[in-house]
């Protein structure tokens, strides 16, 4: 679940625990044990409110990518939910998005439909910067072309000229979409 989240801080562990059916203590002593393996980075900061926050994040990249194209969309039984991650962990949908693009690149089944539809949910909220809309959306063109037209159509209200040289810059025929 953390290599499909991007990566998860000391303040959703309780989402996270919930969502697999344990204790938030349960989840850190697991993550601690991971990470002693050397699959898991830990860096801690330290918060405005001098609270210290832990980011744990998958490491490699590439191991997190092959994590999230088998327990997601593996050919057997998959054991995380990317879709329910979404809705469980909203800051999130960005990076599920990169994850699910990710091992669509990989083969996996089904990742595609799921690619599409959280990017869908990302243009139509508007989630995310300018920017990683249009580095999502220049990956996903890769297996759906569509993708491109719908960020440069759906962005076009709010600062339409920024949408298109992020468009021109994603896909060279998106500005002919409009």
């Amino acid at each position: 679940m953390i290599a499909a989240l991007g990566g998860i801080e000391d303040r959703e562990l309780p989402v996270l625990a919930t969502e697999i059916g344990g204790t938030r203590q349960a989840v850190a002593r697991s993550i601690e044990q991971v990470a002693t393996c050397g699959l898991i980075d830990i860096t801690d900061r330290t918060l405005d409110d001098d609270f210290r926050n832990r980011r744990y994040e998958v490491h490699p990249v590439m191991l997190a990518t092959a994590l999230v194209a088998e327990r997601s969309f593996g050919s057997g039984v998959t054991t995380v939910d990317v879709r329910q991650l979404a809705s469980r962990f909203p800051d999130h949908v960005v990076p599920l998005t990169d994850a699910a693009i990710k091992a669509c690149r990989l083969g996996a089944s089904g990742a595609d439909s799921t690619a599409r539809r959280l990017f869908r949910e990302i243009v139509n909220t508007n989630v995310g910067t300018l920017a990683q809309r249009l580095d999502l959306a220049s990956r996903l063109v890769w297996f759906d072309k569509s993708s491109v037209e719908e960020i440069c159509i759906s962005g076009g209200t709010r600062d339409l000229a920024a949408w298109q040289r992020g468009c021109r810059r994603a896909a060279p025929r998106c500005g002919d979409a409009r």
